[in-house]
């Protein structure tokens, strides 16, 4: 039976995201505010942004440009998750694709194998990253840090 990776990344996808979503909250003055703007938020990164992603990764004159998005949008939390579980339905189709004699494609090689690290494991050990970035952001905001940095009005 073949383990696919996606189901590591649904168990530390909640380190990486609750940081990231509390200290977003800090952003507005109302709760509901904050937490319609993370549900559209996420949406839009889990829902929109992943499937575009993948659609230019499939299409060979736009390969490249998915590949690079698929890179830069790393750097917000919700997306590895679906980047993951995309790549787990379709790495294997798009690393024969590339590996054809004759394809005509820009982008990066892929390998077929689900846990090499530009497939899924970089998914997860980003997550990580993510969860020590805006868990020590949260710290430095919950002890006052910018606080005496800042001359905002309160």
């Amino acid at each position: 039976m073949d383990i696919k990776s996606a189901y590591l990344i649904y168990l530390v996808f909640p380190f990486g995201i609750l940081p990231f979503t509390y200290v977003t909250s800090f952003l507005f003055s109302e709760d509901s505010l904050a937490q319609s703007f993370t549900m559209f938020f996420h949406f839009l990164t889990v829902g929109i942004l992943s499937s575009i992603v993948i659609t230019l990764r499939l299409i060979p004159q736009q390969e490249l440009i998915g590949d690079i998005l698929n890179y830069v949008l790393k750097l917000i939390p919700s997306y590895p998750l679906s980047s993951s579980v995309y790549c787990d339905s379709q790495c294997e189709e798009i690393s024969r694709t590339r590996a054809q004699v004759g394809h005509e494609g820009s982008g990066l090689k892929i390998s077929d194998n689900l846990w090499a690290f530009e497939n899924n494991s970089s998914d997860i050990a980003v997550i990580m990253i993510h969860f020590v970035f805006w868990s020590s952001l949260l710290v430095m905001i919950e002890k006052g840090f910018f606080n005496n940095k800042c001359k905002c009005k309160r």
